[in-house]
């Protein structure tokens, strides 16, 4: 459902500035905003809709925090997972090698 914001419309953005808070542009120097558009009254004052905006913004992150840390976890687990690999591929060469009567040095790999 779209609900204007008259603190972030397209001339705002266009312009690079923000409106006078409080005042009408076209009705006077003393016209208030909320007494020009009285059918707007409850959008008046911003403090609520910043806070809604700040909670959602601050959900935002959290949910990108978690699939972060999930990734994180991921790889971690591929990487215990390919670290197994190797030992086991290692300790089979060993094991192939003794059987042989060869002497296998096991190292590390530097890649």
């Amino acid at each position: 459902m779209f609900k204007p914001n008259r603190e972030k419309d397209e001339l705002t953005y266009a312009i690079g500035t923000t409106e006078h808070s409080g005042r009408t542009r076209g009705l006077g120097r003393n016209t208030s905003w909320e007494h020009s558009f009285p059918n707007d009254r409850e959008t008046y004052q911003s403090r609520q809709r910043r806070k809604e905006e700040e909670a959602a913004h601050n959900r935002m992150l959290e949910q990108a925090m978690l699939q972060v840390e999930e990734r994180a976890k991921a790889l971690e687990e591929r990487m215990h997972e390919q670290i197994k690999r190797q030992v086991q591929i290692a300790i089979i060469a060993q094991r192939q090698a003794s059987d042989q009567g060869m002497n296998v040095n096991i190292s590390p790999l530097i890649s």
